[in-house]
């Protein structure tokens, strides 16, 4: 979440904010491969600015800016990593990639993962989030911690969602895989919650309640 924070101040032209983003990339590396799939979202959020911005020369070289502060500062920091430790990134990427290859069942194929990975991923979050998710892209109102491009970051994030879906790079288990993917879902639909009433409120919660109480009841490998 701080990663995408970072990366939509930056692209105002903040090099102070470009260099806490690449400090952002080397911690988020540090943990998870996985998440790197954030990347989906930058480059949808630069072909949005590039667009409202009519393709300025000024845009680009903007972005071309923040872009090469914060790969550069992320580089420079796992280059200091292994000058230090000797511990090798690209080899760490690149054994994670033969990883998830040699996880991948026959039986999770492409088609059957695109339309059920998002359906796991949302039982996650909770499904009663789904109608609120809904009502936030259409009120336009999603994410208003950034003024200018508040509602066009609710759309984004849902489409990075999709993007990396039918990507099939992250496949399986999306409630535990995608998980960094959350707050796109859950944002939105959380603002949309605080603008209905308590009997709403009431609702969504009870609901999220008894969602978990028949995961926790039927899912095999959860203990109660």
């Amino acid at each position: 979440m701080l990663v995408i924070f970072a990366w939509v101040r930056a692209t105002e032209g903040s090099a102070i904010q470009a260099v806490m983003l690449g400090a952002l990339v080397f911690v988020v590396t540090m943990m998870a491969w996985n998440l790197l799939a954030l990347g989906g979202f930058a480059v949808l959020h630069m072909v949005h600015l590039l667009r409202r911005e009519r393709f300025a020369k000024a845009a680009w070289l903007r972005l071309a800016k923040i872009a090469s502060i914060a790969s550069g500062v992320a580089i420079g920091l796992h280059a200091v990593l292994y000058l230090l430790t000797g511990y090798d990134a690209p080899a760490s990427f690149v054994r994670a990639l033969a990883t998830q290859r040699a996880i991948a069942l026959p039986d999770r194929t492409w088609a059957l993962c695109a339309g059920l990975d998002p359906l796991y991923f949302l039982l996650a979050a909770g499904l009663p989030l789904l109608p609120l998710l809904a009502w936030s892209l259409r009120d336009a109102r999603g994410w208003p911690f950034v003024s200018r491009s508040g509602p066009a970051l609710a759309w984004l994030g849902v489409a990075t969602i999709l993007l990396i879906d039918v990507s099939g790079l992250l496949r399986a288990e999306t409630a535990r895989v995608w998980l960094f993917l959350q707050p796109f879902v859950v944002v939105p639909a959380a603002l949309a919650l605080s603008r209905v009433g308590r009997a709403q409120r009431a609702t969504v919660f009870v609901l999220q309640w008894l969602i978990l109480v028949v995961l926790v009841a039927r899912v095999p490998f959860i203990e109660p």
